[in-house]
């Protein structure tokens, strides 16, 4: 297995197997020295790297993003066709409301984010692209009622109702698709939930 170059062209010269390690945003768009027939496979190993389509790279499905993630091309006349991807999707992970504005999901559908007191920051992920197409987000207090900043209007959209103070025993279930036309996650369903 070999490292991939960081940047948008890298070569497939050197072997079959590619692994990512961008610490920047990095969008491959092409694909060098590949060898008719021969099939390739990348793996991100990041969060800061996609593979988009172009007139050399040819997907099946949308771009490929997501730590963990991994694609594989075959080479014909100089250009890399989909052949499969493999998705590391994981179930859930739980964070603390205080570091609800930079929270780094990975690839988690289900955010459990906990809290106490009166916090105005608002939530925002890392690279929400690089994530999960459909997300959850479930708000609920540790202690008391639990007042929050919400959502960062800059990466979400949403009706300006949502709930942002919660009593402990209740929760706010949100439900979010990513809408790649405007870079943001869109609300599909959002409600007040008893869960004990």
């Amino acid at each position: 297995m070999q490292i991939l170059a960081s940047n948008a062209s890298p070569s497939v010269k050197f072997g079959d197997t590619f692994r990512t390690d961008n610490t920047e945003n990095i969008v491959i768009t092409n694909l060098e020295d590949g060898i008719d027939g021969k099939e390739y496979e990348i793996v991100l190993w990041d969060r800061n790297t996609s593979i988009s389509a172009s007139d050399s790279i040819f997907l099946l499905n949308g771009d490929l993003n997501g730590y963990g993630n991994s694609i594989r091309f075959k080479c014909q006349s100089g250009k890399f066709f989909e052949l499969s991807r493999t998705s590391a999707t994981t179930s859930n992970i739980q964070i603390n409301y205080n570091q609800a504005s930079s929270m780094d999901i990975g690839w988690y559908t289900f955010i459990d984010v906990v809290g106490k007191g009166n916090l105005t920051n608002k939530i925002s992920i890392l690279n929400s692209k690089n994530h999960n197409t459909i997300i959850t987000i479930f708000i609920r207090s540790i202690d008391g009622v639990f007042t929050f900043g919400g959502f960062d209007p800059a990466q979400f959209i949403f009706p300006k109702d949502i709930p942002n103070s919660i009593e402990f025993g209740n929760g706010l279930m949100t439900q979010w698709a990513f809408l790649p036309a405007v870079n943001k996650y869109v609300l599909i369903t959002e409600r007040m939930i008893n869960f004990v």
